[in-house]
């Protein structure tokens, strides 16, 4: 009887180790890229429906450009982040876009938000919403009441003219 452990043995106990170091070296890399100093506001996701746009920029111009065109399209941008790839505006009068301390219910007043994002070497994805509330119900969080409004509202038809005039600047190669 041969007592020699067969060297298929040391090959997977090799295999086993790789995969366990590399599983923390993952989690190492994950929580290095994670930034505990972010100002996107935390748990706030866009809503279903929105908007979601590539452009050739990095995301801190791309969040500049996007803010810039949204000034000139008369929305009220009061929160811009660049380190962060955010912005938005308060709640605004849809057919004026001058802020509002109405009551954010129905569709004539809305709010805007963006997350600007990474994707290829010198490329971001936006991903904007433009929302309403359509009821009052305390017995919910207001952000769960948030809904995008219909495309053939007017603030979205000048949000597709801003999102269609930075894309046709900075154009996204297919595919990023």
């Amino acid at each position: 009887m041969n007592n020699e452990i067969p060297r298929s043995c040391f090959i997977s106990s090799f295999n086993i180790r790789s995969i366990h170091y590399s599983w923390h070296s993952m989690l190492v890399l994950l929580a290095l890229g994670c930034n505990p100093n972010s100002t996107r506001p935390p748990q706030l996701a866009p809503v279903t429906g929105a908007v979601r746009v590539g452009v050739a920029l990095p995301p801190d111009l791309a969040t500049q450009e996007l803010a810039d065109q949204l000034v000139v399209d008369t929305f009220p941008v009061t929160v811009v982040r660049l380190e962060d790839g955010y912005l938005e505006t308060p709640w605004f009068d849809a057919f004026t876009g001058t802020a509002t301390d109405d009551r954010p219910l129905g569709p004539e007043v809305v709010r805007l938000r963006a997350w600007i994002d990474p994707g290829a070497p010198q490329h971001s994805h936006l991903t904007v919403e433009l929302v309403f509330r359509p009821l009052a119900d305390p017995s919910r969080p207001e952000r769960q009441l948030d809904q995008q409004v219909p495309n053939d509202h007017p603030a979205a038809i000048r949000l597709g003219r801003a999102l269609e005039a930075v894309t046709a600047r900075y154009p996204a190669r297919i595919g990023h």
